[in-house]
């Protein structure tokens, strides 16, 4: 969302040239910021993850983030997902269904395209 979009056209036109031409100076000042934002925070992160997440800085946008660590757990729909990289020659993958993370709860891992699957709860996974 940028600034002329919050003002309508016609009240937009009716303005005076400098005030069209400050409030232009104004989105580009902003879309400088975030880009230099967003070199400074992935120049000083290192990692081998990275997460993408939505930014409001005056416009929704998106922004990847490198994260230094060496494991991540991920909890959506029931299903519990932990990817590591403590050894240097693989990646693990555990996972889980229901409330506790360390259970035994089964996950249903569904292919849905060539090396891509989604991980599903038991009880979804009949009625999807």
């Amino acid at each position: 969302m940028t600034i002329r979009s919050q003002i309508p056209a016609e009240k937009l036109a009716r303005l005076p040239k400098y005030a069209q031409e400050y409030i232009e100076d104004l989105e580009r000042t902003l879309a400088t910021a975030e880009d230099t934002l967003d070199r400074y925070v992935n120049a000083n992160q290192e990692g081998a993850f990275s997460v993408d997440e939505l930014v409001c800085l005056g416009q929704t946008r998106g922004l990847e983030r490198k994260v230094d660590a060496y494991r991540m757990r991920v909890e959506h729909a029931d299903v519990h997902l932990e990817v590591s990289i403590a050894h240097p020659f693989h990646i693990e993958l555990r996972w889980a269904a229901g409330p506790d993370r360390h259970g035994l709860g089964d996950v249903c891992m569904i292919p849905s395209s060539y090396q891509h699957a989604k991980l599903v709860h038991p009880k979804r996974a009949i009625t999807r």
